[in-house]
């Protein structure tokens, strides 16, 4: 018999109620039983940091905030279907007599990333930045000169050796969230979700939001996809988004071929016309905000076998932390900051 303090039903094992202690008996079926269980201990630990960050001042309504980056594309319309090698076009058993689609040489290959964080207020939304990340080998001076040139929007432009968010490019990220907020923090306490990619973790990016009167809400390393309410809610309209966009630049072009120019200005719109247009609120009440287990989403209602209640806001143990992290990343440091 094996002893674990995890708490919740799972996969029919012998579990005690939820949030208590769980004692797994014949476990011998189950050579991956860690596997199987450490996501779920982590929602509940996730739960558990927000409901003791939601407990810790009742003085200000929080302003839940959640930060993710995706990858766009040079051109984001690119077709799906097979691919035939050029000296087959034309022959009787391929019967195809072209390419598909044209697109120019220079915009074949390579993405941005792009850096969004919503939030649960619509006002707070419209005034937040975005940042859209872009190696310098694959942009040239002309086209970085050209997007300074357009009108401005909530868009910022970070230029960097690679298109990968660092841990300096998440302290400039930081600051500018920072100066964006200070109109609303005599009214908000902002609390900003963001996952364990490699870039958030770093001790100086700790740090450096701590300085900025961020309280960061990891979310754990395996569930990404079922509490993180930028990756679930926003990031596949996204792209729709940003398809629909392109094919109307692609008729408009007069080769059929969208400048580059032209899609950087429709990325800088997005921050207006996709991520303010749209209430981000219940989004985040379904990852657990609420604290109300009636508004969780299906999917993690389901996976968490339906739980009668949240945890308690108790201050979570640092062996209990620890375990969100990517499994041989050394986070000893973390506790300390996040709830020092």
């Amino acid at each position: 018999m094996v002893r674990e303090k995890i708490g919740f039903s799972f996969l029919g094992l012998e579990i005690a109620p939820v949030f208590g202690s769980i004692y797994i008996s014949n476990i011998t079926p189950f050579c991956c039983i860690n596997a199987l269980i450490l996501p779920a201990w982590q929602v509940n630990i996730f739960w558990q940091m927000l409901a003791y960050f939601t407990e810790q001042d009742h003085s200000k309504p929080i302003l839940w905030m959640s930060f993710d980056e995706t990858s766009v594309s040079f051109s984001p319309d690119s077709p799906v279907g097979c691919v035939v090698a050029k000296q087959h076009w034309r022959s009787q058993r391929s019967y195809v007599k072209g390419p598909h689609r044209k697109i120019k040489k220079e915009r074949r290959r390579g993405a941005y990333t792009y850096c969004a964080t919503i939030c649960s207020n619509t006002t707070v939304q419209a005034a937040l930045p975005h940042f859209l990340l872009a190696r310098k080998a694959g942009m040239s001076n002309k086209l970085f000169r050209g997007f300074h040139a357009l009108p401005r929007t909530r868009l910022q432009l970070l230029r960097q050796s690679t298109a990968w968010a660092t841990s300096q490019t998440m302290i400039t990220i930081f600051k500018e969230l920072k100066k964006a907020l200070v109109p609303f923090l005599a009214s908000y306490r902002p609390i900003l979700m963001l996952d364990c990619a490699s870039a958030h973790l770093p001790k100086q990016v700790m740090r450096a939001a701590r300085r900025q009167g961020l309280q960061l809400l990891f979310v754990p390393s395996s569930v990404t996809g079922l509490v993180q309410a930028a990756d679930i809610y926003a990031f596949g309209p996204f792209k729709s988004y940003l398809r629909n966009k392109y094919q109307e630049l692609r008729e408009s072009a007069t080769d059929g071929q969208p400048e580059a120019l032209a899609m950087l200005w429709q990325l800088g719109e997005a921050p207006r016309e996709f991520f303010s247009s749209r209430p981000w609120q219940k989004a985040f009440k379904s990852i657990g905000t609420s604290q109300n287990v009636s508004e969780l989403h299906s999917s993690l209602a389901e996976f968490m076998q339906y739980p009668p209640h949240f945890p308690l806001p108790v201050k979570p143990l640092p062996a209990e932390v620890s375990r969100i992290w990517p499994s041989k990343r050394k986070m000893a440091y973390a506790y300390a900051i996040l709830f020092g």
